[in-house]
């Protein structure tokens, strides 16, 4: 019964449920020890019928957060910081690995494997949705 429980309450961790905005699957890949850069991941849905705009993620363990967007233009990798990330109506945008993405930069305090993080995801129209994203899992 107690590994039932803890197993509801890490996947219940990583949900974030705000109205009409819906964030699941937030993970942090593990770094090696001497990692300073970050990246987080998740899922988030808008199940209302109007277009909502990520404009900003504060993280209170990180120095830094941004929204970056990662590309191949003529065979060579980059990122760009993305400004707003509009979500349509009804739909949802996946964060994963090589596409976009929460670059988490310089830690302020020490974290290690399966310590959660509090991301807030800041929305054009004022709503701030915080989610909790455990380092070291990969989904």
């Amino acid at each position: 019964m107690k590994i039932l429980l803890a197993g509801l309450l890490a996947f219940y961790s990583s949900l974030a449920d705000a109205g009409d905005l819906f964030i699941r699957d937030a993970y942090i890949p593990p770094l090696p020890p001497v990692g300073k850069v970050y990246a987080a991941y998740m899922i988030i849905s808008n199940k209302s019928e109007r277009a909502r705009t990520l404009v900003g993620v504060r993280a209170a363990a990180f120095t830094m957060a941004h929204v970056h967007e990662s590309k191949i233009i003529d065979g060579v990798a980059s990122m760009q910081s993305v400004k707003a990330l509009e979500v349509p109506a009804g739909k949802s945008i996946a964060m994963m690995p090589g596409r976009i993405h929460v670059m988490l930069i310089k830690p302020t305090v020490d974290i290690a494997a399966h310590d959660t993080v509090i991301l807030e995801l800041m929305f054009a129209d004022g709503e701030v949705v915080s989610v909790n994203a455990e380092l070291g899992k990969i989904n």
